[in-house]
């Protein structure tokens, strides 16, 4: 067990080590962009973002699920070949038809997306991105199941550094505006599809493409596809509500402070790009469900914390980087990072469904988590703003681990400690938010109490799991598995 623990360990502090240097070249650039937009811009790019992010959706068509679950069947390198060939040559099509549709009918979709700031351009170049977005998000999955942590985060490390660097130019320099925001994605992308290439140019010829493997690929990814359009609507269409129940510049700060919440992110998104590869290469071995339950335990402990870290240190953040027009996103900042901390459970809740080759599941929780979301946005956001939408997402979040751990554990059932973990997280929430509380104006006290919070936090998680931990630092010392 303890060898396979270190090795999820291992895996993700490489995939996080990409996250916390590309997270800190982020948010380098947000003290410059709130300084260079207004909210009302940052509105218009997060409306252009989460448009586009639906489109993509339906562009990969969860092909990237499939590519990964197929994998695993078989150690024969043709039959590898077949899978990503199929995928690849299916997503590029989808890509190049989606794209020629929106750039024919960009001066439309400007007119009612956006009547006073649009231009055709915040169209075509996201159209365009959706090609050359496909052999970058197709080589991070083949490193990944071929368990190459280090490759992986070389290649998204270095696109991350090209966007960044391009942004700067486009935006700061040449101030091209949110133009400038747009074209970035497009040319870095544009440059890794080449290198992608090189990379996989053996696995790229068309004699690959095999229908019928992408028969059967694509009706396991097709209980993903609705999932996937209620993972957006869950997640991404804040802004669409925020923007038609108060105005864009809401929207705007709404997005700032999504954007801090990510910080987790850097966490989070380096576990789900470890968890998967790990969880299917120990499924057939003796102590597998032993291992998911411990991962699941000090996934718990450590992403409550730093949540609470987020939310507790949140308006402190937003001080140091963003203009004061901005300072009202601390508490979405906080309520975002737990929800992203639901999303990290929900690899893990789902892991028993995809063990079994059951994706249905998956389905009907973010169906029944959409029009969860979709209801209290509509009740809180008149009322409560960008913070009412921040609180009905994570409701809706909440329910999709919970109604996936229900499910999986009836057809692989794992020995989870919920009770722990969840009196945890909320104890923890409750102190933090209490402190966010405190009519305390000296700055010096009132960040002398955060620290000293952190601290007791960190004691609590000692406390109660000492003996774990001890074992655990025991076992690797002894190199005992």
């Amino acid at each position: 067990m303890i060898k396979s623990l270190k090795s999820l360990f291992s895996d993700s502090v490489i995939y996080g080590l990409s996250g916390v240097i590309t997270k800190m070249i982020g948010i380098f650039l947000i003290p410059l962009y709130t300084r260079l937009f207004e909210p009302n811009d940052y509105g218009v790019i997060n409306l252009i973002n989460t448009t586009f992010f639906l489109l993509n959706l339906f562009v990969i068509l969860a092909l990237d699920n499939s590519a990964g679950r197929w994998f695993y069947d078989s150690t024969d390198e043709a039959d590898h070949k077949k899978t990503f060939a199929s995928w690849i040559w299916f997503q590029f099509g989808v890509a190049l038809l989606f794209c020629l549709i929106l750039v024919l009918s960009s001066n439309t979709i400007v007119k009612n997306l956006f009547p006073k700031e649009g231009k055709v351009i915040y169209i075509i170049l996201p159209a365009i991105t959706l090609i050359t977005n496909t052999m970058p998000g197709v080589i991070i999955n083949w490193f990944r199941v071929h368990k190459r942590p280090k490759a992986t985060v070389i290649f998204s490390l270095s696109q991350a550094l090209v966007t960044i660097g391009l942004s700067v130019l486009f935006v700061i320099v040449l101030k091209w505006h949110i133009a400038g925001v747009l074209v970035a994605p497009l040319i870095s992308s544009t440059l890794f599809s080449l290198v992608a290439i090189v990379q996989m140019k053996n696995w790229l010829h068309p004699k690959y493409f095999n229908k019928q493997r992408l028969q059967v690929m694509l009706k396991y990814a097709l209980p993903f596809i609705p999932a996937a359009l209620a993972y957006w609507l869950l997640n991404s269409t804040d802004s669409y509500f925020i923007t038609f129940f108060k105005n864009k510049a809401e929207a705007g700060i709404f997005g700032i402070g999504a954007s801090l919440a990510a910080g987790i992110g850097i966490f989070t998104g380096a576990f789900q790009q470890a968890w998967g590869p790990f969880a299917f290469s120990i499924m057939h071995q003796a102590d597998a469900k032993q291992v998911y339950a411990k991962v699941f335990l000090l996934y718990g402990y450590i992403m409550s914390f730093l949540a609470a870290s987020i939310m507790l240190f949140a308006p402190e953040i937003l001080q140091i980087l963003t203009a004061p027009e901005y300072y009202s996103a601390a508490w979405v900042a906080g309520i975002l990072a737990y929800n992203l901390v639901m999303i990290g459970f929900t690899y893990i809740a789902i892991l028993g469904c995809s063990i079994a080759k059951i994706t249905a599941p998956y389905g009907y929780a973010m169906l029944g988590a959409t029009l969860i979301t979709v209801v209290l946005d509509i009740l809180l956001i008149p009322t409560f703003g960008k913070e009412g939408s921040a609180i009905a997402t994570l409701i809706a979040q909440l329910f999709v681990p919970a109604y996936l751990f229900y499910k999986s554990n009836k057809v692989y059932p794992i020995p989870y400690n919920y009770t722990h973990v969840c009196a945890v997280m909320i104890s923890m929430a409750a102190l933090v938010v209490s402190i966010r509380l405190l009519p305390i104006n000296s700055f010096a006290w009132l960040l002398s109490i955060k620290i000293g919070t952190v601290f007791l936090l960190l004691g609590l998680i000692w406390v109660l799991n000492r003996s774990t931990i001890n074992q655990l630092i025991l076992k690797i010392k002894n190199k005992k598995v």
